[in-house]
């Protein structure tokens, strides 16, 4: 496995641990959108100084992780009318990242949510996560295969130069 999965997987954990703990305190919880606002801050001074794709999309992951997750634990947890952003979620991480970060995230946010799965709707929900999962995995594979063939054709361009 590379070393690229354990660091975004670590990261992308660690937030959602911090944010279950922050959610799961009454007092903190009151405090919920200053802390968006914080990170959208943090968002936007993070794309103002760095430039590099790899690092800025390991700081928006984790940053839009944080953000959705707050929003849904503030609006009623599984029976969030903003629940469908996770979804959008699972997507992005599947085009920024490996699978298995993928995977891993997916499994942290049905622990997240677990503990209030008492209700038939929020099984529902919380399967609906576990179905999405395939098809962001395809969709970040089958981008991968884009972003490759293009790559591909640029290089044959070049060599097409070269040799004309």
């Amino acid at each position: 496995m590379p070393r690229s999965f354990f660091i975004h997987s670590l990261f992308l954990l660690s937030a959602i641990i911090l944010t279950w703990f922050w959610t799961t305190n009454p007092e903190l919880s009151l405090y919920n959108l200053q802390l968006i606002a914080i990170f959208v801050v943090l968002y936007f001074v993070s794309h103002f100084l760095t430039r590099s794709a790899p690092t800025t999309a390991a700081i928006d992951a984790i940053i839009f992780t944080v953000v959705i997750l707050l929003l849904i634990s503030s609006t009623g947890k599984l029976n969030s009318p903003l629940f469908f952003l996770i979804y959008f979620l699972l997507f992005a991480v599947s085009l920024l990242f490996e699978p298995l970060v993928t995977i891993v995230l997916t499994a942290a946010i049905l622990i997240f949510f677990w503990p209030n799965p008492f209700f038939l709707n929020g099984l529902v929900q919380l399967f609906s996560v576990v179905l999405i999962l395939p098809l962001s995995l395809f969709l970040g594979r089958q981008y991968l295969k884009v972003l490759e063939a293009h790559k591909q054709i640029k290089i044959l361009k070049k060599e097409g130069e070269k040799l004309g």
